[in-house]
């Protein structure tokens, strides 16, 4: 998720909610307990998005997730890492990456 402010969310996540600590470094949290992370990234005014990784094949994961009517852009390649980026069923923003 972005964040407006970086510094409370972190603090929100991990001291008051105590979610395990992944990676806290400037402008980036992660949070999670190996199965499931929630991540932080710091900018204001951008909209949420749930960012999933894919341990199957990525157009794999496109055909099941279109066919229950999510709407996703062709797969890209950012910074090295296979994505996709769409919209699921109640049209909230998603991204499926590629396991490395």
């Amino acid at each position: 998720m972005f964040v407006a402010d970086f510094e409370a969310q972190t603090a929100f996540y991990g001291d008051i909610l105590k979610l395990p600590a992944v990676d806290v470094r400037a402008g980036w949290s992660e949070f999670g307990d190996g199965d499931v992370t929630i991540a932080l990234h710091k900018g204001k005014g951008r909209k949420p998005r749930l960012e999933f990784v894919t341990v199957g094949s990525l157009e794999g994961s496109c055909t099941y997730l279109k066919s229950r009517g999510a709407r996703l852009n062709p797969i890209k390649e950012v910074r090295g890492k296979r994505i996709v980026i769409g919209k699921d069923r109640d049209g909230n923003n998603i991204q499926i990456s590629e396991q490395p």
